[in-house]
């Protein structure tokens, strides 16, 4: 059972890429690009959970998790990280889907490409529903 679903509009943002050098003490922080990026995100996983909990599902999740993810971005330079995404899914982040991203115990990664409409589809299932959540993420059935 896949319990927790969404669509997150935008270039998903690579970690390691996503730091700029601020010097003295401050050191490295997050670019503009990946906090815009952050912000807009938890607004729309804070409304796409608040549809999930109408349907009865409780957050934060606290157990185990598998995650899913197919991330389209706007060009091919990209490289597929999930790294940003599992950190906002967090209570500490602000979306509150899971409590901390050490939660996530298999990841299931894709990516594709669309100039017009970067974006990243996202699935969340117990640890059992693996391969439910490969399904989902390479659109066919596979058996694991």
């Amino acid at each position: 059972m896949i319990f927790f679903h969404a669509t997150v509009l935008g270039n998903l943002p690579r970690k390691s890429n996503s730091r700029q050098w601020m010097g003295g003490k401050r050191g490295l922080i997050k670019s503009d690009k990946a906090l815009d990026y952050v912000k807009y995100a938890v607004l729309q996983l804070n409304q796409i959970r608040s549809k999930h909990e109408r349907n009865g599902i409780v957050f934060p999740i606290e157990y185990p998790v598998v995650l899913g993810m197919k991330v389209w971005y706007s060009n091919r330079r990209s490289d597929l990280s999930d790294e940003i995404m599992a950190d906002i899914l967090q209570v500490k982040k602000g979306a509150g889907v899971i409590i901390d991203d050490n939660q996530i115990s298999r990841k299931i990664l894709d990516r594709g490409f669309d100039k017009k409409c970067p974006r990243s589809k996202i699935w969340l299932a117990p640890e059992e529903n693996y391969e439910e959540v490969m399904n989902k993420v390479f659109g066919v059935d596979i058996d694991v």
